[in-house]
């Protein structure tokens, strides 16, 4: 079985290689026994997620109302896709502070997942494009507002602390915090968690600093 690495608190390697005894799974922890999920960048990733699906599932059923469904079929299909999860996975810290300021634009203009074997790499780029420029004005000048929107504005947002009109309609972190975990015996303890992260969250990124890289 292949091993993964994801990283701890302290930046340390951790080995996601889980292991089974008496049908069970072994729950995955650090070093100090706690689960990894709890971990400080697992949460920060794990917010980042969350934050990022639900405002990929707004902007396409946005799309659908604005085009009273008519949004064409197939490869033409008005419709974001799923990306590659990279920009999620990355934990480094330049990375994710600058990550605050991209626009919804830039974040969804990456290259789609090769799951989607028939579709163009570049259709969210593409799609995104021509609705930024729709010939309808009213229409234009929503979708140029809505993918101008930064990383935190969407955040500052979905946690109720801001009310931003082109996000009107989102679901709000509150709304879908229930929804997490709920079969888990731990689940009220890690949403307590993730709710701290999620309303924390740029204080974090921000206060952070990168590792000096060592000398050779």
């Amino acid at each position: 079985m292949s091993k993964i690495f994801l990283y701890s608190d302290s930046d340390t390697p951790v080995n996601d290689d889980s292991t089974t005894k008496l049908g069970r799974k072994r729950k995955s922890v650090n070093k100090k026994g706690k689960p990894k999920r709890f971990c400080s960048d697992e949460l920060l990733i794990r917010c980042k997620d969350i934050l990022l699906k639900y405002v990929f599932i707004f902007i396409n059923e946005k799309i659908k109302t604005v085009y009273n469904n008519n949004i064409g079929y197939g490869y033409k299909k008005k419709q974001l896709l799923k990306t590659d999860k990279k920009k999620i996975w990355n934990i480094k810290i330049k990375y994710n502070q600058e990550f605050l300021y991209k626009s919804l634009r830039d974040i969804f203009s990456d290259d789609i997942s090769r799951k989607y074997s028939k579709y163009n790499l570049k259709h969210n780029k593409l799609l995104i494009e021509e609705l930024m420029g729709e010939k309808n004005k009213e229409k234009r000048i929503y979708f140029q507002n809505l993918f101008s929107l930064n990383f935190l504005q969407c955040l500052k947002h979905f946690r109720g602390q801001e009310s931003i009109k082109e996000l009107k309609g989102m679901k709000l972190f509150n709304e879908i915090k229930n929804e997490l975990n709920k079969d888990d015996d731990e689940s009220e303890n890690y949403k307590k968690k993730l709710e701290q992260y999620i309303n924390m969250y740029e204080d974090i990124i921000i206060k952070r600093e990168p590792r000096k890289s060592r000398k050779k």
